[in-house]
């Protein structure tokens, strides 16, 4: 948490920080926490961040701040249960090992949250994703966080209201890499990882890169070579770019929460003219829209009730 905040601190308090978190990114990288690289029961180390069972197996050492989830005793619509349904279908299929099983959860597909296809573009640069299901889709991208449902869907979301508009999200399971079931049909087993050491591995590289002029050194490409090799991507031995490094973030991460921060503090959210997506700043082609939405409204019942607060400018 702490190399997160020393990261983000230009934009925070105006003042960068990156040496700082680059040295405590290095405290995380070599304590007991550590990245999951061994896959298991067909699972690639990757998937088993976010299955059923990830609290039980190896994946769990790369957990720093997990929020524990158990279809049983903690029962919620959010969390873990939200990532799986929203974004299944009856007609998908994850399991490698039983062509026929969903999500892991019987009882909950919502077909909701799909992927804009500007994230399948950085596992499929030339715009050439295969209509495949998510276990055949990571091996077309020589990459295994590419975890893609295309099975008669088209790329882009050009209506929201249809779930087969857009590639699905095939990331959060409840599967279990014994194939045991999970403890309830309704609710979902699958811990969600707030923090996880890969996170320190691209800060470290990222901070390395701004402290060297936009370029990894020797260390801060071994970083990102070591998150990339967990997930059997290539690598390389010459420097990663602040540019390779912010789409590494969203490779490794999207649909974990953390997009919108990345975004601000490569100055390619609000303010900027020149990096755009599909349907920023609600439009189908996406548009750029005003730097003061880099920081969120002060509530109106804040307001009233503490005179001592301004609202944030731009509200």
């Amino acid at each position: 948490m702490l190399s997160r905040l020393y990261l983000n601190s230009e934009i925070y308090t105006g003042t960068a920080q990156w040496q700082k978190a680059k040295e405590y990114a290095d405290k995380v990288i070599k304590s007991s926490y550590r990245l999951n690289t061994v896959g298991k029961g067909g699972w690639t180390a990757y998937q088993m961040l976010f299955m059923g069972d990830n609290g039980e197996t190896d994946a769990a050492y790369e957990a720093l701040l997990p929020l524990l989830q158990d279809g049983l005793t903690t029962t919620s619509w959010g969390t873990s249960l939200f990532l799986i349904a929203g974004c299944f279908d009856g007609e998908m299929h994850a399991n490698p090992n039983d062509l026929t099983a969903t999500n892991g959860v019987s009882a909950q597909n919502w077909g909701g949250n799909r992927a804009r296809p500007d994230l399948i573009r950085k596992f499929f640069p030339q715009n050439d994703a295969p209509e495949l299901p998510s276990y055949d889709m990571y091996v077309a991208a020589k990459d295994d966080r590419a975890l893609f449902d295309g099975v008669g869907r088209t790329l882009n979301n050009e209506d929201v209201s249809t779930f087969k508009s857009g590639y699905a999200i095939a990331k959060f399971t409840n599967f279990k890499t014994d194939g045991s079931a999970g403890h309830d049909a309704t609710f979902a087993d699958t811990d969600y990882f707030l923090l996880r050491v890969a996170e320190a591995y691209l800060t470290f590289a990222e901070a390395d890169a701004r402290l060297n002029g936009g370029n990894t050194t020797s260390e801060g490409t071994q970083a990102v070579n070591s998150i990339r090799s967990r997930a059997h991507a290539s690598t390389r031995t010459n420097a990663y770019s602040l540019d390779d490094i912010c789409d590494e973030w969203s490779r490794e991460f999207y649909f974990e929460g953390r997009r919108r921060m990345d975004l601000i503090r490569f100055n390619r959210y609000g303010g900027n003219n020149n990096y755009t997506w599909q349907w920023k700043g609600g439009s189908y082609e996406g548009r750029s829209f005003d730097a003061h939405l880099n920081i969120f409204a002060i509530p109106t019942n804040e307001l009233t009730a503490n005179s001592n607060l301004t609202q944030n400018p731009g509200y």
